[in-house]
């Protein structure tokens, strides 16, 4: 929301979707910790996430399967192999001051 709000805020909310995810996939699990961007000096490198702060939740990949979290926590998913596109939806929630809400752009939804 950097271009919106002129600074870095982070998410409120995230809402992730599993549509699609092939059952011999290796790997992909979402991992959420229980600590912010703030309580991290250094955010961790991938594959690194689990020592880098506790682990509150670790979500494999299931069609159907809909994850929501808190947006300022930090999360990562883990590298796979799949035979199919590992296929998810996700959608960054936030309440924006009026002031930067006047400034989103006007869309329309047909």
């Amino acid at each position: 929301f950097t271009d919106i709000c002129g600074f870095f805020r982070p998410t409120d909310i995230v809402t992730v979707a599993y549509l699609g995810a092939a059952e011999e996939m290796v790997g992909g699990d979402l991992v959420v910790l229980a600590a912010s961007q703030e309580d991290v000096a250094t955010p961790p490198r991938r594959g690194e996430e689990e020592a880098a702060a506790p682990v509150l939740q670790r979500v494999r990949p299931i069609p159907g399967r809909v994850v929501d979290f808190d947006g300022r926590l930090l999360h990562a998913v883990y590298a796979f192999t799949s035979p199919e596109p590992r296929i998810s939806m996700v959608v960054e929630q936030c309440k924006l001051p009026r002031r930067q809400f006047l400034r989103t752009p006007k869309f329309s939804i047909y």
